[in-house]
């Protein structure tokens, strides 16, 4: 359950605050009140093997999946990551139902 919220807490981001590039989510994600914003940015970025003005398509299983699992890393460590995509298919599926 907690892997669905962070995707739809990021697809919120996304829709509702027009954030699309791996800088713009993980600032508001880890704000630099509570964390090194810039490495954590880094750290994202490097696991994806991306920069940090890549835009991010939600839609897109792949990009989705990678962005949590890179977080997760900083956020608590490693994860199945079979458990981290069923989690982004119900979102997913929540997302498209709702909209």
């Amino acid at each position: 359950n907690g892997f669905r919220a962070a995707f739809l807490v990021i697809h919120r981001y996304m829709a509702v605050h027009g954030l699309k590039t791996v800088k713009e989510i993980v600032s508001r994600w880890a704000p630099e009140i509570d964390n090194d914003t810039e490495a954590y940015i880094h750290f994202v970025c490097k696991r994806m093997n991306c920069t940090m003005d890549k835009v991010l398509d939600f839609h897109s299983d792949d990009e989705m999946c990678a962005l949590v699992d890179a977080m997760a890393q900083i956020e608590s460590g490693d994860y199945d990551k079979d458990i981290i995509r069923k989690a982004y298919d119900i979102a997913a599926d929540y997302v498209s139902v709702r909209h």
